[in-house]
């Protein structure tokens, strides 16, 4: 699963869903169903050690990922 770091959304891991239009994205947060339309610009890749898989949390250090 490929994660990204929003601006503006601090500790929390989003995927992007969709195509971009233009200079935006639709991205979904990890762990909720809500989506949300971002500038492409402010994501940034993470890590897979760097977020939770399950809650989406950024640094949380739970089994989700054994």
């Amino acid at each position: 699963m490929k994660a990204y770091r929003v601006r503006g959304w601090r500790g929390i891991a989003f995927v992007k869903v969709g195509r971009p239009k233009g200079y935006r994205v639709k991205v979904r947060m990890i762990g909720d169903d809500r989506v949300f339309e971002v500038n492409k610009d402010d994501c940034e890749p993470l890590k897979k050690s760097e977020f939770c898989s399950e809650c989406g949390q950024i640094g949380c250090t739970c089994s989700a990922r054994r």
